[in-house]
């Protein structure tokens, strides 16, 4: 092993916040896509009269619940790496 491979911190399991921000975004855009594809009930646009759903995706409903699917994905990771490390 080199100094220098060491002294940038290759190889030691911490990948600080940017690695985090790309996951996250990562994750946020594979749910995002999931729930577009998958078009569960409640990320579809109702119809006014019978609140039913209409068939259309609530881009704001499955950008928003794909947001927060991320974030749990990642602190559930966040709590398994402390866990692991301890």
């Amino acid at each position: 092993m080199s100094a220098h491979a060491t002294s940038y911190g290759y190889g030691s399991g911490d990948y600080g916040w940017g690695a985090g921000l790309v996951g996250f975004l990562i994750l946020a855009v594979i749910a995002f896509v999931i729930i577009w594809v998958v078009k569960p009930d409640w990320a579809q646009q109702k119809d006014y009269e019978t609140d039913e759903p209409t068939g259309e995706i609530n881009a704001c409903a499955a950008l928003g619940w794909a947001i927060v699917i991320a974030l749990i994905i990642i602190v559930l990771v966040a709590l398994v790496r402390y866990a692991c490390t301890k």
